[in-house]
């Protein structure tokens, strides 16, 4: 049984979106995972933005997906994994036929603001073997959800529906909207939540274009392209234009034309033309990145290196329609029948969506999640006076594993629950799980 952890703390330096806490959560969860679940400090991938990472672990979207995707893509049955994620959460319009109760999309905000969503969160773990234990750990706004699992062993009002409760809840979303700090039993703590008008901003910061709400996933999708995951799929196959300003109705049509180009020797409809254009639309979606090349032509290869990382490793599904090899048309095939949720390519009908077709569900049985807080609520980044920042469910679950190293799932989240009412923090932590797993020894 191996035991593999990735540790992510996103303090935002320099923005109006800063915390002061999350870096400091990594080292308190690396040391919880040596000292008292029995991790080697080999097997701890730590990524943070405060300057103490080499460039390959600052918790930029892409490394992130990176580290848990290699994570989860080693993981052997019988495994323990452990994510914790410290830093901001948001909400982005879900797309059009995404199955999302609320039509909104969950994420968490790496420290470039290349969104995570949920989905392709989903889409990553959902690579882990049956046996192996993964553990998420979301000290944030905006995390429930997650896994998408139906049941909730824990969850509602710590509290009950006191004033006292209401009162905190009403102070916690009037910060959330005003963007400040606030004080709480006399220590200042700032939201882990960050608006969609403020990660538009930055966005716009980032990236140097306007960016507005409605327009989020596309400025994500061109200006990070394969980096942006699920984000980069749905730009290209709505838009149908890449940074390369190649256009003409879907993304999918554009590629037909090219492919029909690249096949035949034609010219394509869409504005690319044979290999050069496959090669030209590869770049675009990869963040103007080379695709790597490993045999055929310059087109086949572009092709085949872009279905490898707009679907994150996955091979192209064969085309019934081909015959065989490793032609940019198989590799179309094959990665237009996974966008589609189709296992003979073309178009899939409307009840698949691009998430489920991409991720899939998760079984019940598969993760375990341990929210910040519930929906309507917000995570808090604590600042006492004349010591070290922390988030509150951090700090919460430490405090708890201190007297109880050998806690279950079920007690780490109602021990945390109760220290948080202790200080006077409104926010509930929930636990998504099943209620098999909500029994197990936290993380091992």
């Amino acid at each position: 049984m191996g035991k593999k952890a990735v540790l992510i703390g996103c303090n935002y330096p320099g923005t109006k979106a800063a915390l002061e806490g999350c870096c400091n959560d990594v080292d308190i969860m690396s040391n919880i995972l040596q000292s008292i679940k029995g991790f080697d400090e080999s097997d701890i991938t730590i990524l943070k933005d405060d300057g103490s990472c080499s460039d390959e672990l600052i918790p930029t979207g892409a490394n992130i997906r990176k580290a848990l995707t290699k994570l989860c893509k080693e993981a052997e049955e019988d495994d323990i994994i452990f994510v914790h994620f410290s830093g901001h959460g948001t909400q982005v319009p879900a797309d059009d036929d995404d199955p999302e109760d609320d039509s909104k999309d969950e994420a968490i905000c790496p420290t470039d603001m290349s969104l995570i969503v949920d989905d392709d969160l989903r889409a990553i773990v959902s690579t882990i073997p049956d046996g192996c234990r993964l553990t998420l750990v979301t000290d944030c706004c905006h995390s429930g959800s997650m896994l998408d699992h139906s049941e909730v062993v824990i969850e509602g009002n710590k509290d009950g529906n006191s004033t006292t409760s209401l009162l905190q809840e009403s102070a916690s979303l009037m910060s959330l909207l005003t963007g400040g700090t606030r004080e709480v039993g006399g220590v200042e703590v700032k939201n882990r939540a960050l608006p969609i008008t403020d990660v538009a901003s930055l966005l716009g910061q980032i990236t140097g274009r306007s960016v507005q709400p409605g327009n989020i996933r596309s400025t994500l999708g061109e200006f990070f392209g394969g980096d942006a995951g699920r984000l980069a799929l749905q730009y290209f196959l709505k838009s149908g234009k890449g940074g390369s300003g190649m256009s003409g109705g879907s993304g999918l049509a554009a590629m037909a034309g090219m492919l029909a180009a690249s096949q035949g020797g034609g010219h394509s409809s869409s504005g690319g033309g044979g290999s050069s254009g496959l090669a030209g639309l590869a770049g675009s979606l990869l963040g103007g990145k080379k695709p790597s090349h490993s045999s055929g032509s310059e087109g086949t290869a572009a092709l085949m290196g872009l279905a490898g990382s707009l679907l994150g490793g996955k091979k192209p599904q064969q085309s019934s329609h081909s015959s065989g090899g490793s032609s940019g048309l198989t590799a179309a095939m094959g990665m237009m029948s996974m966008l589609g949720g189709s296992d003979h390519g073309g178009s899939s009908g409307a009840s698949h969506s691009t998430s489920h077709s991409l991720g899939g569900k998760l079984s019940e049985d598969k993760g375990i999640l341990i929210t910040g807080c519930q929906a309507h609520e917000t995570s808090a980044d604590v600042r006492p006076p004349g010591g070290k920042a922390f988030g509150a469910l951090t700090n919460s679950i430490q405090a708890v594993l201190k007297t109880n190293p050998d806690a279950s799932y079920y007690d780490v989240v109602s021990g945390a629950r109760t220290v948080l009412s202790q200080a006077k923090h409104a926010q509930n932590p929930c636990l998504e799980c099943s209620e098999k797993n909500a029994h197990l020894p936290f993380i091992c």
